[in-house]
Parts: structure tokens; C-alpha cells; sequence
């Protein structure tokens, strides 16, 4: 069985002479054909995601090829592709371009509380209670490092009787 991590999968796809993800400043300018290159390209990269994703479902401990970061700094370069191209709407092409683009973000944002699911933050985690989800205070650490016990200052030794 071959699995691919979505780090992976990304890797693969961009090593490919083909697509590529668009600077924002050279999409607003680009033809349909390379936007739909581009958007289904997007598209492929979800589905590394979901690989990544499913990989780690139900799974203690694992952490996806995927972080938080990553997949909104996807969404947001759908998003910005959707803005640029509502005003040309009326160019041929466009429209099914509107609906691939929103496709594939709608794909991103479940993905995203997907991770949230299967790898919360450690922020999160600490949120809903779990004490050791964000590791030991610092104090705690540095006290525990201490030659001398804990909670026993400004108290004397007993003399021996």
C-alpha cells in the first residue's frame, strides 16, 4: 500500500513542468485556459490534503502533512482569484471558472476543521482542559531543577533529639 503525505503530494505535482500556483499580480492578468490549469491543480492539491488528513484520522498522535498555515494561505489565494474575476464575469469561460475556484475553497475550509479535529492546537487543547497540552509552566520546570525541595523556604531543619 502506498500512502503519500499531502507535503509530498505537493511536491510531486509543482515538480511537474506543467501548473502552477500564480503570483496574485500575474493571475489578475492571466487567460482563462491558465486559471483553469491553476484551479485544477488546486483542486489535486486538496486531494493530497484529504490524504494527509485521512492518514491521521483516529489516529493518537499523528500529525498531518498539513498545517493551519498552510491550507489558509490556500484559501486565501482562492479567495483572492474569486474577487479577481467576479468583475469579468462576462468574459467566456469565467463563470464555470467562479464555480471551480469556489469548489475548491469550500474543499479547503472543510479540510481546515478537519485538521482543527484531528490535530488541534496546542492553545486549543490547553482551552478545553487538557493540563498537559501546552507542557509544564516554566516555573514548574525551574523549581523542579531546584537542589533544594519544594515549598520548604524559610522553614528550619529539626535538631536531631
Amino acid at each position: 500500500m502506498l500512502i503519500l503525505t499531502a507535503g509530498f503530494w505537493v511536491q510531486a505535482v509543482m515538480a511537474q513542468s506543467g501548473p502552477e500556483i500564480l503570483d496574485e499580480s500575474v493571475a489578475a492578468g492571466a487567460d482563462v485556459e491558465t486559471l483553469k490549469a491553476e484551479s485544477q491543480l488546486l483542486g489535486t492539491i486538496s486531494q493530497g490534503v484529504a490524504l494527509s488528513l485521512a492518514q491521521c484520522e483516529g489516529m493518537e498522535g499523528c500529525e498531518p502533512a498539513v498545517n493551519k498555515a498552510e491550507l489558509e494561505e490556500l484559501v486565501a489565494t482562492v479567495e483572492q482569484r474569486i474577487n479577481g474575476l467576479v468583475p469579468r464575469q462576462s468574459e467566456a469561460g469565467v463563470e464555470d471558472l467562479l464555480v471551480a475556484y469556489a469548489s475548491v475553497r469550500d474543499t479547503y475550509t472543510q479540510q481546515l476543521g478537519r485538521l482543527g479535529e484531528i490535530a488541534p492546537e496546542p492553545e486549543a487543547a490547553a482551552e478545553e482542559g487538557d493540563a498537559f497540552a501546552a507542557g509544564p509552566a516554566a516555573e514548574d520546570v525551574d523549581e523542579s531543577l531546584s537542589d533544594e525541595p519544594a515549598g520548604d523556604e524559610g522553614v528550619e531543619p529539626e535538631a536531631p533529639q
